[in-house]
C-alpha cells in the first residue's frame, strides 16, 4: 500500500489548496495577458473642448495606430449654404386641363400663374374659358382675379361671346370683392349686347352703394 504522503493520497484540504494555487497562477497569468492587450488599445482621454481634437499616431506592437476625431461641421455653416427649393418655370402647353393642373399646384408662384392665365387666353377656346372661370372662382388673390377678367375681356371672337358673358355675369355677383366687381362691370360695358344693359339696370338695386352708383354711371354714359 502506498504511503500516506504520496501525491495520490492527499486529503481534501491538500487538494483544495493545490487547486487554489493553480487557480491563482492561472488568474495571475490571465490578468497579465489582459493587461498587455488592454494597454495596446487604450485611447487617451479626449480634450473637454467643444470639438474633439485629432490624436497623433501612436506606435504599438501591432504597428502605427491612427485615431481620427470625427468633428461635425458647425450648424451655422450648414444653414448658411442652405437655400429653399425654388419653383421652376412652368412649361406651357396647349392643353387647358394640364394648364389648370399646373395652376393649382401649391408650389406655383403668382408669376407662374400669370403666365398660365396668358397661355389660356391665347388658346381661345370654350374649354380654356371654362378653365379660367374655375380658376377665377378658386383664386384668392385679387390681382390674379383681375388678370383673369382682363384675359377673358380681350377675347373678341364671336364664338366666345356666350361663355364670356356667362363668366362676367358671375363675376359681378356680391360674393366677390368690390374692386373685382367693378372691373367686371367695366368689361361688360365694352360688350354691345342687350343682356348687358339688363344686368346693369339690375345692379342699380345692389346692396353696395358704390356698385349702384358705378352701374348707373355706365348706363348714363352709354345713353349719350
Amino acid at each position: 500500500m502506498p504511503e500516506k504522503n504520496t501525491p495520490f493520497m492527499r486529503g481534501p484540504r491538500a487538494s483544495r489548496q493545490l487547486a487554489s494555487e493553480r487557480m491563482s497562477e492561472r488568474f495571475a497569468d490571465g490578468f497579465a495577458r489582459f493587461a498587455s492587450v488592454l494597454a495596446m488599445f487604450t485611447i487617451p482621454a479626449r480634450s473637454p473642448a467643444n470639438h474633439a481634437q485629432p490624436v497623433p499616431p501612436r506606435e504599438t506592437s501591432l504597428g502605427t495606430e491612427m485615431h481620427v476625431a470625427a468633428t461635425p461641421p458647425p450648424v451655422a455653416s450648414i444653414t448658411a449654404h442652405w437655400t429653399p427649393p425654388t419653383v421652376q418655370a412652368t412649361e406651357m402647353t396647349s392643353d387647358p386641363r394640364l394648364l389648370e393642373q399646373q395652376y393649382l399646384l401649391r408650389s406655383s408662384l403668382p408669376e407662374v400663374r400669370q403666365e398660365i392665365i396668358r397661355a389660356l387666353g391665347e388658346i381661345k377656346s370654350r374649354e380654356s374659358v371654362e378653365v379660367l372661370s374655375r380658376l377665377f372662382q378658386r383664386e384668392r388673390r385679387e390681382e390674379l382675379k383681375i388678370d383673369i377678367l382682363g384675359t377673358i375681356g380681350d377675347l373678341d371672337d364671336d364664338k366666345m361671346l356666350e361663355p364670356k358673358l356667362a363668366f362676367l355675369f358671375r363675376a359681378v355677383t356680391p360674393m366677390h370683392a368690390r374692386l373685382v366687381r367693378e372691373v367686371a362691370i367695366s368689361t361688360l360695358a365694352d360688350i354691345d349686347d342687350r343682356r348687358v344693359i339688363a344686368l346693369l339696370e339690375s345692379l342699380q338695386s345692389d346692396g353696395d352703394l358704390e356698385i349702384r352708383n358705378f352701374a348707373a354711371e355706365i348706363l348714363r354714359d352709354g345713353a349719350r
